[in-house]
């Protein structure tokens, strides 16, 4: 149903309203409609996994976020990659970006950070892991 008018009705907006509060009602009526028949375990519904930023990630010095000791921050290792593909994926959304606002100048140093970036993170991830200090 397309809506042509600019306004709608006030009887629209009443329908609209009473099935907007009867829903809820219905699924809790389900027990008196069956009849004598227990109704089964109820079905997950919902079921999330959380993980906030700085959760350690293994026990090894190299794969952990978390500093070891409270006082001076010392950069773990893992760090640097993971800073280099958030300014890689970035740079690779700021190309359409720029694009919609008809920016074409823009895009080449998107590219070559872009590019650059990929490089350290593909880098210090594979090739040159930088290693923990002991």
């Amino acid at each position: 149903m397309f809506v042509t008018k600019t306004s709608l009705s006030r009887r629209t907006v009443l329908k609209g309203f009473g099935t907007a509060l009867a829903l809820p009602f219905l699924d809790a009526m389900t027990p008196a409609f069956a009849r004598g028949q227990e109704r089964a375990v109820a079905p997950l519904r919902f079921g999330g996994v959380y993980v906030p930023n700085g959760a350690p990630i293994g026990n090894s010095p190299t794969t952990s976020w978390m500093p070891k000791a409270a006082g001076e921050l010392e950069i773990t290792p893992i760090l640097t990659p993971l800073a280099a593909a958030g300014l890689a994926v970035m740079m690779a959304l700021a190309i359409p970006f720029h694009l919609v606002r008809g920016e074409t100048r823009e895009i080449a140093i998107n590219l070559v950070l872009g590019s650059l970036a990929a490089f350290v993170a593909w880098g210090r991830a594979r090739r040159a892991r930088i290693p923990a200090r002991s």
